[in-house]
């Protein structure tokens, strides 16, 4: 059914660019529709296509390639990805048009760059990770995540963004090798509950030791050790 509907999707898309660009040939992909309208990727910018209207208009301009949009459930954001520094990052903009809001700041590209899948019916963002393990998990593999799953879900929240109270981490590891080599893998996905109060605690912690006086040296610190091997100088 949903293939059906993206293909409806793109015959209307087409049927709408006759009528604003006269028999303008183009190559429309990942459309997503609300209500009326259908948002695509064309000529490496967002589109937006009016059903009711047959009107298209173009929603963002930047050199970089913008693709994979997701709508918001209310109709006021569009998701997508954008590869506008280089690295392919997920960013938000206003339905109608407007500046383009960075969400990630993974620095990967490809497979390994962060994907949308969708926004949750009330809006708010999940955080979701990626790690790659030599062997399967533990049982308490995931709480080593602990904090870097609470500090993203914090920074997220401290820039204007709504998170759930839950993460995801996707574990992969080497399940076999195929006789031509490839690596197969498995793939567990673990969900977390957020602690916002632990992240607030670590940069509470983090700015009271940036504040105060350097502690002195103990003979159980590893950091202090290696300072004394290397005779660097700490100010």
């Amino acid at each position: 059914m949903k293939t059906f509907l993206s293909l409806i999707s793109l015959l209307i898309i087409t049927a709408g660019f006759s009528t604003v660009y006269a028999q303008q040939k183009g190559y429309y992909r990942f459309p997503t529709i609300f209500n009326e309208y259908v948002v695509f990727t064309a000529e490496g910018d967002l589109w937006k296509f009016n059903q009711e209207t047959g009107l298209t208009y173009r929603i963002t301009t930047h050199h970089g390639i913008e693709s994979n949009a997701a709508i918001s459930p209310n109709g006021e954001w569009i998701a997508f990805s954008a590869e506008y520094e280089g690295p392919n990052e997920i960013y938000i903009i206003p339905f109608d048009g407007g500046i383009p809001k960075r969400i990630t700041y993974e620095g990967l590209k490809g497979r390994s760059a962060p994907k949308i899948y969708n926004w949750t019916e009330n809006g708010k963002l999940i955080v979701l990770d990626y790690k790659t393990r030599g062997y399967p998990l533990k049982e308490d593999t995931h709480e080593h995540y602990q904090d870097q799953m609470d500090i993203y879900n914090f920074l997220l929240r401290k820039n204007g963004y709504e998170t759930e109270e839950y993460t995801y981490l996707i574990f992969y590891h080497p399940h076999k090798v195929e006789e031509n080599s490839h690596v197969c893998f498995n793939t567990d996905i673990v969900k977390i509950k957020v602690n916002i109060k632990n992240a607030e605690n670590i940069f509470k912690k983090a700015v009271k030791v940036l504040g105060d006086e350097m502690p002195e040296a103990s003979e159980e610190c590893s950091f202090c050790k290696w300072v004394d091997t290397c005779n660097c100088e700490i100010r």
